[in-house]
């Protein structure tokens, strides 16, 4: 069974925004302080909030992965692309061509699968070039002792770390 009483703290009737009141919350016989109950969930949900992550930000794109199918190797291309992805767009500089804007379109998570596990990532579509671009959730991808987020654009992998 599952009760929730509301109890005045005082007996003295006070106006609405000063009323001290308790919720007890009862289960099967048993009364709980909500609010210790309230600041336990609170917390919970502060820490599983910790990890979830929002793409928007500065990052360094280190590598061009490129992969041999007759081979099965992996060629890592160093680079050095400083890329800000905010809600208005994504801007890389250090191209050939100078500093890039793109109008972006948030798409939300998505779900990439590879031959082991399944990673989160956030999806971008570039609406000029009408294009998609993909940045993992988290670090996943080991290079020379480091983690790197995973970058897709276009079809071409890179491996990027924050700048914080």
């Amino acid at each position: 069974m599952f009760v929730i009483y509301l109890h005045k703290v005082n007996d003295i009737i006070h106006t609405a925004f000063k009323d001290n009141l308790i919720f007890t919350l009862q289960v099967d016989g048993t009364n709980y302080n909500m609010r210790k109950l309230f600041i336990i969930i609170i917390t919970i949900i502060s820490c599983l909030s910790i990890h979830a992550r929002e793409p928007f930000g500065d990052y360094i794109c280190r590598y061009i992965v490129t992969y041999d199918s007759k081979t099965n190797a992996r060629t890592y291309h160093p680079i050095y692309n400083p890329l800000k992805i905010t809600h208005q767009g994504i801007r890389v500089k250090n191209t050939q061509q100078g500093t890039k804007i793109w109008a972006a379109k948030y798409q939300g998570p998505i779900r990439l699968i590879s031959s082991a596990e399944t990673e989160r990532f956030h999806n971008f579509y570039l609406t000029n070039q009408k294009v998609e671009f993909s940045i993992s959730d988290r670090q996943f991808v080991p290079y020379n002792g480091k983690q790197y987020y995973m970058i897709i654009f276009d079809g071409q992998v890179q491996l990027a770390e924050p700048v914080y």
